[in-house]
Order: structure tokens, then C-alpha cells, then sequence
């Protein structure tokens, strides 16, 4: 593996740290369609990192989640339920960014939190060991 792609994987898992606080911080302002925005994004930057690691690429949402599921949970990398969450806060995110007239519950905005923190950290476990490889 190369020096960059280590580098790539590192730089997606700051910026999953970095929406998983965005996260947080919108959630404390109430500001749940933002929260679920950027809990989404911390779980697929998080899941970018690890793609990238396996030599992956896909510029598309679907095509992150479908490696992910193929190459990361089947392949025992990371627990089903990361897969499911990450599918979960795709379709929460979605309905956040696009439904103008959805109602979102406080308790979707800290599960989507929650389920997003728990996947990056599985995640950067999970990425010791790859590069390790």
C-alpha cells in the first residue's frame, strides 16, 4: 500500500471526526435536520477511509454503501449493524436534505449520532488492522 493511500484514509477519518462534532453541535442547537446531515457524513467518511484502504473507489453514495456491505461487513471487517446503520443514516439524511415537510424526532437525531460514533469508532479499529496488513 502506499504512503498516499494511508494519508487519504487518514484525512477521511479526520473529516468523519469533524461531522460527527458538526453533528453533536447541531443536536445541542436543535437543529436536527443538521444533525442527521452531518452524522451521515461522519459514518461515510468513515467508511471512505476504509474503501480507500481496499484499493476501492466510487464517486457515488450507493456505490460507497454497496462496498461497504460486500468488502467490509461480508468480508468480517466490520458488524452487520454498521452496515444497517450506514444504509439507515443514508435514508434519514436523505428525507433531512430533501423532504421539506418531514418532521424529525430528537431521538432519530441522537440515534443517528450514537449509531455513526459507534461506526467510526469500530471503523478506526478496523483501519489499524488493514494498514497493519
Amino acid at each position: 500500500m502506499t504512503e498516499g493511500v494511508a494519508e487519504r484514509a487518514r484525512r477521511f477519518m479526520e473529516l468523519a471526526d469533524e461531522a460527527l462534532a458538526d453533528a453533536s453541535a447541531a443536536r445541542k442547537r436543535d437543529s436536527r435536520r443538521a444533525s442527521l446531515n452531518r452524522a451521515y457524513y461522519a459514518a461515510f467518511y468513515a467508511a471512505s477511509a476504509l474503501i480507500t484502504v481496499l484499493g476501492l473507489y466510487s464517486s457515488k453514495h450507493q456505490g460507497i454503501l454497496s462496498f461497504f456491505d460486500r468488502e467490509l461487513v461480508l468480508a468480517g471487517h466490520m458488524d452487520r449493524r454498521h452496515g444497517r446503520a450506514l444504509h439507515r443514516l443514508f435514508e434519514l439524511r436523505s428525507d433531512a436534505d430533501y423532504e421539506i415537510f418531514g418532521a424529525f424526532s430528537t431521538e432519530q437525531a441522537d440515534w443517528a449520532i450514537e449509531a455513526a460514533g459507534a461506526l467510526i469508532g469500530d471503523a478506526r479499529e478496523a483501519l489499524g488492522r488493514l494498514l497493519a496488513e
